[in-house]
């Protein structure tokens, strides 16, 4: 069975981070809400600063970003749908996209998730986002988790993630109508440092497959390849 790019791998956890809390971990569950994680409280940093946004949160998006940017670097190859760091990268994102998100349902009772949030978004900020109407034509896709991990994937490729979610979040009357307090996005300094971690993205190149039809929760876990 293939590695979901949806569960961090054990590489990817913060040092002396949560022992026993590796790749069974799943973060694909819709509205990440909870008190806690694994008996470790999640809250946002007074502080500020990525150490992170939540903090005590078991990984570090700026060692992640950071090690994708080195191995990059080194191989002198595209990043591909193999790369355990793009695994890493993007259930971290996933994680802080869904934390302390708002529970909201469609017309038809579908739960809505960061998709649904990312179509508002941008739709109040630029007329048309191709990103958006990509992932709308993707007609194997059924579920807001599916299309927000393909609209990612899309930006990653198309150098346009940070650009994208800085629009998003422009707004903050949009933001806190999606997101309940604890969110690092709602808070200045956490997400001027997530935006900046993604910005870092721009100077990499990606080749991935973007019509994949495994990014739903129900389709398993995507392969390794």
């Amino acid at each position: 069975m293939g590695i979901s790019p949806y569960i961090i791998p054990p590489g990817h956890l913060a040092p002396g981070g949560l022992s026993g809390w590796g790749c069974s971990r799943r973060v694909e569950s819709p509205g990440f809400s909870p008190p806690g994680l694994c008996g470790v409280s999640v809250h946002v940093a007074e502080a500020g600063g990525l150490g992170v946004a939540c903090s005590r949160l078991p990984f570090s998006l700026p060692d992640t970003v950071g090690e994708l940017k080195q191995n990059y670097k080194e191989r002198h190859l595209p990043v591909t749908d193999g790369s355990r760091e793009l695994h890493g990268l993007c259930a971290q994102l996933e994680f802080l996209l869904q934390f302390d998100l708002k529970e909201k349902r469609s017309f038809f009772g579908q739960r809505r998730d960061y998709w649904d949030f990312l179509c508002q978004g941008l739709a109040r900020r630029r007329q048309g986002h191709e990103g958006v109407q990509f992932v709308s034509s993707l007609e194997k896709l059924r579920t807001p988790v599916g299309k927000g991990r393909a609209f990612v994937r899309y930006c990653l490729v198309h150098r346009q993630l940070a650009e994208s979610l800085q629009l998003c979040f422009l707004d903050p009357q949009i933001t806190s109508d999606w997101y309940y307090a604890r969110s690092p996005f709602l808070h200045p300094q956490p997400r001027a440092d997530i935006l900046g971690c993604l910005y870092e993205l721009d100077g990499v190149t990606f080749h991935l497959a973007l019509k994949r039809a495994d990014l739903d929760p129900l389709a398993g876990p995507p392969s390794l390849s």
